[in-house]
């Protein structure tokens, strides 16, 4: 009863077998916008697999077109029931599926663009094979037309068939490796899925149809059923299924790929946007630097020129009188300032002084502590400062140049000068003080 229900509905059968595997070709080939610049090995030989799939499932197809015949099936062409038609379709889709393994075992075993090459010379052995071994039956054997169609078939399935599904089956397998090193372990299982699959159908390819070839005389269609109890056709067209289904899952790898390329290329995008934002930035904070540089040059030129001008006389005393009082008057954030002088060994002398004016800070206080940092300075040559009420040096980085005096007396600041850090602590802000030099020695402060 079921090798009744069986045979009945082995058209249904064949149509399903054809479809499977037509559909995965198809979806590959639909699919192979998405992959055709993705770095996966696999990418390569798929559409030689599409190739397999298309034309294997055209080939079940015909099988079912001749069973039609058989019962009863009108207006079918005549061309569509040649049996060189169907054993051309099996042929050919065989040998795409020895190509389709080669290129990928060529691809995970070696690098470079001789995978096609190596795949073509490795199929056309395969079928030169099939060809001697077809041609030594027919010397051997001079059957009749049909018969040797069936022997060619049966030659194809062993020499071609299972060995192309073992060859393929292994590719597919060493590239679930690449899967699984890409974070991609899903789509790793699905392909080793198919790789199963396709082992497990090219083993179903050792029942074949009947002939005078050994061992098909033993090892056919009628052995399998009578053994499992349905088909072989039913077998394999389960495996097709599942190899279709565990394909096209594997095929949404390519669209993951590219999302993630795509984001990898958005963030290469952000961080050079990020690297130009910060060149930028350091661009301008440079120029900053440089016109205040300007500014503050351009400030010291226009401060010696109103200084120069000012003091355009030949009276020393009066130069050092009004020294003090012109350059706290020209100097932004100074209110105050002193001209201490040491003549041979006598003490200092206050030559020139303008009072601080601000209520916070005494003025007897002020002078004792700019006494103090002159002193300190005088004596020790080094610039100084009050910070709580304690003279410490300024550190050498704080300044760029020093004050120096000529033979006449006069003396000039250092246009590198730079102002000490702040210290909100010090009431009434800063007293520092510059040594004067005088032919390399220092005269005061």
């Amino acid at each position: 009863m079921t090798h009744g229900f069986f045979e009945h509905n082995l058209v249904v059968i064949y149509f399903s077998y054809g479809l499977a595997f037509f559909s995965m070709g198809l979806a590959i080939w639909l699919a192979s916008a998405r992959f055709r610049t993705s770095e996966f090995r696999l990418a390569g030989a798929l559409l030689f697999l599409a190739g397999f799939g298309v034309v294997h499932g055209m080939q079940e197809w015909f099988e079912m077109i001749a069973l039609l015949n058989e019962r009863g099936g009108t207006n079918i062409p005549e061309w569509l029931l040649l049996p060189e038609v169907r054993l051309l379709h099996l042929l050919t889709s065989f040998l795409l599926l020895i190509f389709f393994g080669i290129n990928l075992l060529y691809a995970n075993r070696w690098a470079g663009n001789n995978g096609n090459r190596f795949a073509l010379l490795g199929a056309g052995a395969f079928l030169g094979l099939w060809l001697i071994s077809v041609a030594a039956t027919w010397l051997v054997y001079r059957p009749e037309r049909v018969a040797m169609i069936d022997a060619a078939d049966v030659i194809a399935r062993y020499s071609l068939g299972v060995t192309g599904a073992f060859i393929a089956a292994w590719a597919i397998r060493l590239e679930q490796n690449s899967f699984r090193r890409r974070g991609m372990a899903g789509f790793g299982r699905a392909l080793l899925g198919a790789a199963i699959v396709l082992f497990l159908y090219g083993l179903s390819q050792i029942f074949t149809r009947p002939s005078f070839i050994f061992p098909s005389t033993v090892l056919n269609h009628a052995l399998f059923e009578e053994l499992f109890g349905f088909p072989v056709q039913l077998l394999r067209a389960v495996l097709a299924i599942l190899m279709a289904l565990f394909i096209i899952r594997a095929l949404n790898v390519f669209e993951v790929e590219n999302q993630q390329r795509l984001a990898d290329a958005v963030e290469q995008r952000a961080a050079a946007q990020r690297e130009a934002l910060a060149v930028q930035q350091q661009a301008r904070a440079q120029t900053e630097q440089l016109n205040r540089r300007l500014q503050s040059a351009v400030e010291d030129l226009a401060l010696l020129f109103a200084v120069s001008r000012g003091m355009a006389t030949l009276d020393r005393g009066a130069l050092l009188r009004d020294a003090v009082p012109r350059l706290v008057a020209m100097l932004p954030r100074v209110n105050a300032g002193m001209l201490v002088l040491r003549r041979a060994d006598e003490p200092l002398e206050i030559v020139s002084v303008v009072e601080c004016n601000d209520p916070a800070a005494p003025v007897a206080e002020r002078k004792a502590q700019g006494l103090q940092l002159a002193e300190f300075t005088a004596r020790t040559g080094r610039p100084s400062w009050m910070v709580d009420h304690t003279v410490e040096p300024l550190e050498e980085a704080v300044l760029e140049g020093a004050v120096e005096l000529d033979g006449a007396g006069a003396g000039s600041v250092g246009a590198g000068f730079k102002p000490a850090p702040t210290n909100d602590t010090a009431p009434g802000g800063h007293t520092m003080a510059m040594p004067l030099l005088a032919r390399g020695q220092v005269i005061g402060s």
